[in-house]
C-alpha cells in the first residue's frame, strides 16, 4: 500500500503549492486582496463538488462493470464521460448568468470593497467549472486501471501553473493577484489535454455515448452519494465562509492559511496511501473478499495515524519560525493564531481519518442516504455550534464546532460502517 513514488510526487506537488501560499504571503501577506482570493477559491472548490453530483461514483461501477466485462467497462466509460461533459457545460451556464445569487449566498456582506473583489474574480474563475468534471472522470478511470502515477502528475499541472504566475508577480513587483486565477484556468484547460493523451495510451476509446444498461443506476447514485458529501463538504463553505466574512479583514487570510498548511500535511502523510487503499479495496469488496478488504483497512490505519500525529505535533512546534522566515508581513499576533488554527484544523483531519475506513465501507455498499442523513447532522450542529460560539470565541468558533460536530459523525460512520462489515464476513466468508 506504501509506495516511495507516489510519496515523492505527492510531496512535489505539495512543495509547489507551500511555495505558492509562502509566496503569496510574502508578497501580499494579510489583506482584502488575499482574503478575497482565498474565498474565492474555496468558492469554487465547493461548486467543482457540486459538479460532481452526477459521476462521483463512476469508480465503483466501472470496477463492478470491469470484473464481469472489460469492453463493456470500457462502453461505460464513454457514457461517463459524456455525463461529465454534459454536466460541465450545465453548471457553467447556471453559474454564469447565477453569479450575483452565488456570491450572495457565500459572503456575509456583498457592499464591502474585499466582496467586490470576489465578484470580480468569481467570473475569472468561473471557466475552470467548463473542465472540471471531464478531468475527473479520467482521473477516476486511472486509479480504476492502476495508473496512479498519472493523476499525480495531473494534480501538480495547474498548481505548477499558478507557481509560474506567482513567480512572475514577484519579481515584476506587481500586486495583481487576479494573476494566480488566470493562472489556475489556463492549468486546469492544458490539465485536461494531458489527461486524454494519457487515455489513449492506456488504448481505452474516447467516444461520446449516452446508451448503457447502468446509466441510470450510475447517475442515481452518484447523485444521491456525492448528495450526502456535499451537505458535509458544500455546506462546510458557505458556513465558514460568511462566518470569516462577517470578521474584520485579514481572518480569512489567517483561517486559509492554516487550513492551507493542515491540508498539504494531510496530502504528504495520508493522500498517497489513501488512493491506494480505495482503489485495492474497492476491488476486493467488488469481488467479495471482504476479508481482504478489512485488511486493508487496518493497513491503512497503521501507516497513517502515527505518521498525522507526529507531523501535527512537529508541525505545530515549527509553524511560528518558518513563517517568521518567510515574511515580515505577520505580527506576532497573527502567527499565535496561524499557529493555534492549524493544530485545531489538524484534529479535525485527524478525527476524519479515523472515520475513513468505517466511511470506505459505506461508499463500497453505496449507502447514500447514510450519508445524507449524517452530514445533513454535521451541517446542522457545524452552523449552530460556530454561530453560538462567535461572539465568545472569535474566530475560533470554527475550530471548536468542526471538532464537536465531527466527533458525531464518526460515532454514526464507526458504528454502522462496522456493522455492514459484519454482514458481508457472515455472507460471503462463512
Amino acid at each position: 500500500m506504501f509506495k516511495l513514488k507516489y510519496n515523492l510526487l505527492a510531496l512535489l506537488q505539495v512543495m509547489i503549492s507551500f511555495l505558492n501560499y509562502f509566496l503569496l504571503m510574502k508578497v501580499f501577506g494579510v489583506s482584502d486582496s488575499t482574503d478575497a482570493y482565498l474565498i474565492t477559491s474555496a468558492v469554487f472548490g465547493s461548486l467543482i463538488l457540486l459538479q460532481m453530483l452526477t459521476t462521483e461514483q463512476f469508480l465503483f461501477f466501472y470496477n463492478d462493470i470491469k470484473a464481469k466485462n472489460f469492453k463493456d467497462a470500457h462502453n461505460f466509460y464513454a457514457v461517463a464521460l459524456t455525463v461529465s461533459a454534459l454536466t460541465a457545460f450545465v453548471t457553467f451556464i447556471i453559474a454564469y448568468f447565477g453569479s450575483s445569487f452565488i456570491i450572495n449566498f457565500f459572503i456575509h456582506n456583498s457592499e464591502n470593497a474585499r466582496s467586490l473583489l470576489i465578484s470580480s474574480f468569481f467570473h475569472i474563475a468561473i471557466l475552470e467549472l467548463l473542465v472540471a468534471p471531464i478531468q475527473s472522470i479520467n482521473q477516476k478511470l486511472m486509479n480504476a486501471e492502476m495508473y496512479f502515477t498519472a493523476p499525480y502528475i495531473l494534480n501538480i499541472t495547474p498548481t505548477l501553473f499558478v507557481f509560474v504566475a506567482m513567480i512572475y508577480i514577484y519579481y515584476a513587483k506587481t500586486d495583481d493577484i487576479s494573476l494566480l486565477i488566470y493562472a489556475r484556468v489556463i492549468g486546469a484547460f492544458f490539465t485536461l489535454l494531458i489527461s486524454f493523451f494519457v487515455v489513449k495510451t492506456m488504448k481505452i476509446p474516447i467516444k461520446i455515448s449516452l446508451r448503457h444498461s447502468r446509466l441510470k443506476d450510475f447517475i442515481q447514485n452518484s447523485f444521491t452519494m456525492r448528495l450526502g458529501h456535499n451537505i458535509h463538504n458544500f455546506l462546510f463553505t458557505p458556513i465558514t465562509t460568511n462566518i470569516l466574512t462577517s470578521l474584520p479583514s485579514g481572518y480569512a487570510s489567517y483561517f486559509y492559511y492554516a487550513m492551507k498548511i493542515a491540508t498539504i500535511i494531510n496530502s504528504i502523510v495520508v493522500g498517497p496511501s489513501s488512493k491506494v487503499f480505495q482503489s485495492k479495496f474497492s476491488s476486493e469488496w467488488s469481488n467479495e473478499n471482504i476479508n481482504t478488504a478489512k485488511s486493508f483497512i487496518f493497513k491503512y490505519m497503521k501507516i497513517t495515524v502515527p505518521l498525522i500525529v507526529v507531523s501535527s505535533i512537529m508541525g505545530y512546534f515549527i509553524l511560528p519560525n518558518v513563517l517568521h522566515l518567510i515574511t515580515d508581513k505577520l505580527t506576532l499576533e497573527s502567527l499565535d493564531i496561524i499557529q493555534s488554527l492549524f493544530i485545531g484544523l489538524m484534529m479535525w483531519q485527524f478525527i476524519i481519518l479515523i472515520e475513513s475506513g468505517s466511511v470506505f465501507i459505506l461508499v463500497v455498499e453505496k449507502k447514500s442516504q447514510m450519508f445524507i442523513y449524517t452530514n445533513l447532522i454535521f451541517s446542522l450542529m457545524y452552523f449552530g455550534f460556530a454561530n453560538f460560539f462567535l461572539k465568545e470565541f472569535s474566530i475560533y468558533a470554527i475550530i471548536y464546532s468542526l471538532i464537536l460536530s465531527q466527533f458525531v459523525n464518526f460515532a454514526i460512520y464507526t458504528y454502522y460502517g462496522q456493522k455492514i462489515m459484519q454482514q458481508r464476513l457472515k455472507q460471503y466468508e462463512a
